[in-house]
């Protein structure tokens, strides 16, 4: 036998807090990134729509100024 395998026997099943500790740092990461992913791609979308209606309200034809 493998002494990784060994090692898996001894330590034995895990509890049930222990599987979800394992859970949670497993996905944990990718949970936030996707709810980090979500709120960027609102406030940008929320952006361009200020800008579109921006552009709309400015008929004038001039550059705008800075």
């Amino acid at each position: 036998m493998s002494p990784v395998w060994l090692v898996a026997q001894h330590l034995g099943s895990l509890h049930g807090y222990e599987k979800l500790l394992v859970l949670l740092v497993a996905f944990g990461p990718f949970v936030v990134l996707w709810f980090a992913v979500r709120y960027a791609n609102r406030r940008n979308a929320a952006e361009d729509a200020q800008d579109t209606q921006d552009a709309r309200d400015d008929l004038s034809g001039r550059p705008p100024t800075t």
